[in-house]
Order: C-alpha cells, then sequence, then structure tokens
C-alpha cells in the first residue's frame, strides 16, 4: 500500500514541474509578444546609426509584415521599410564554419539586393573570409523570399 502513495507522490511532483514548465513557456511568449514593438525600434535605430556612419543615404523607417508569408519568405528574417522608396532592407545573419556576420540587405524597388551590408567590423571581416558562392546564396534566397513576400502582397 506504502508503493501507491509513493508513486502518487512522483507524479504529483512530475505534474508539478510540468505546469512550471507551461507556464514558463507562456510568460516567455508573452514576453515575446509585447516586447516585439521594442525589439523593432532598437532595431531600426542601430541599423539606422550604422548606415549613417557608413555614409549611406537610406534609412530604415519602420518593419513590414512577413503575416502570411510561406516557406523561405517567413524564415528569411525581419524586414523593414525604407524611408521614400518603395525597396526595403532584410536584417540577418550569415553563418559558415563557426563564422558570423550579422548584416542588412537594401533591396530595390523591383525585389533585387542593392547592397549587403556588415554591421560592424566584426562582421565586416567575417565577410571578406566568407567565400563569394556562399554570399550569392544568401542574396538569392533573400530576393527570392522578396518574390515570394510581394506575390503575396499583391494577391491582397
Amino acid at each position: 500500500m506504502s508503493g501507491t502513495h509513493q508513486d502518487r507522490g512522483v507524479a504529483a511532483e512530475y505534474g508539478l514541474v510540468c505546469a512550471w514548465f507551461a507556464v514558463s513557456l507562456i510568460m516567455i511568449g508573452c514576453l515575446a509578444f509585447f516586447s516585439a514593438s521594442m525589439r523593432d525600434e532598437s532595431a531600426i535605430r542601430s541599423v539606422n546609426g550604422f548606415l549613417e556612419k557608413g555614409g549611406e543615404p537610406r534609412r530604415l523607417s519602420e518593419r513590414a509584415s512577413n503575416w502570411g508569408a510561406e516557406g523561405r519568405a517567413a524564415l528569411a528574417g525581419p524586414r523593414f521599410s525604407l524611408d521614400g522608396s518603395t525597396g526595403g532592407a532584410l536584417i540577418f545573419t550569415i553563418t559558415a564554419g563557426g563564422v558570423v556576420a550579422n548584416c542588412v540587405a537594401l533591396i530595390d524597388e523591383e525585389g533585387r539586393v542593392d547592397a549587403v551590408l556588415p554591421m560592424g567590423s566584426g562582421s565586416s571581416e567575417a565577410l571578406r573570409r566568407l567565400p563569394a558562392g556562399l554570399i550569392q546564396s544568401y542574396i538569392s534566397r533573400i530576393e527570392e523570399s522578396e518574390r515570394m513576400v510581394r506575390s503575396r502582397e499583391k494577391r491582397k
């Protein structure tokens, strides 16, 4: 009889741990959801500061939605619109062989990548060490995702 009482205690402890884990995940999700606009504003300020230091005249203005994007378009990264332009920008990270480079891709009005700019001196050095083919594959993926997002927007 004491074995069943002990089993109930273990099950109760297991249930408490699972409930604690579930509540933690819910709280993390709420925090991510409610802090999204603050994170976007921080990214815009950071990238605009970088663009200003680099002598680039274009500036990010607001987050463009990936809502409803399909496939790779949803995974490409945060998209932003540019001031005074129908083009946009995409913040992404290139990773290869332990090399990590944070970059911003400036996209022209036709949806082609106009420039890939490393965000910081560490990213500049990392981009110099990466093969050109790898960077070109990222550019191709970005352009494809931009085409997918734009075709979705036209259908609306």
